[in-house]
């Protein structure tokens, strides 16, 4: 399942990073999601880009949890099979913004809604970088 393609955004759960009338371009061979990507996922037959806030083992099954930037009280698990791919671009207005997910930037607007998401949040962000260490 390699390639890419581009989607029109209808909704404001990832506003302001993400505009309604924006087009996503979403990646299909970009590996596993991780803490602060944008990922687009099905749930039924609708479309969904939101980013990763926590990733889990359960019953040998590795779950994502996404939330939009804008709504942070609803929260999607998904599991890694249900994952269309990463989104790497967003055309706004005949301008394209390229999203760099190895640079810490790419979290930015996830951290400007921090007070209202809760504490556990950056726990778990914090606590991906102790393993670096």
């Amino acid at each position: 399942m390699f390639g890419h393609f581009q989607i029109r955004v209808n909704g404001w759960s990832m506003w302001p990073f993400i505009r309604p009338n924006d087009t996503l371009t979403v990646s299909r061979d970009l590996g596993a999601p991780y803490f602060g990507k944008v990922v687009g996922f099905f749930n039924g037959n609708q479309f969904i880009a939101h980013r990763v806030v926590k990733v889990s083992e359960e019953r040998s099954k590795t779950y994502f949890y996404f939330q939009g930037d804008l709504y942070p009280f609803k929260l999607n698990r998904v599991e890694q099979q249900d994952i269309v791919g990463t989104v790497t671009s967003i055309h706004n207005r005949g301008k394209r913004i390229n999203l760099w997910f190895s640079s810490p930037w790419c979290v930015f607007p996830f951290f400007i809604s921090l007070p209202t998401r809760g504490i556990w949040h950056l726990h778990g962000f914090l606590s991906r970088f102790k393993k670096v260490f």
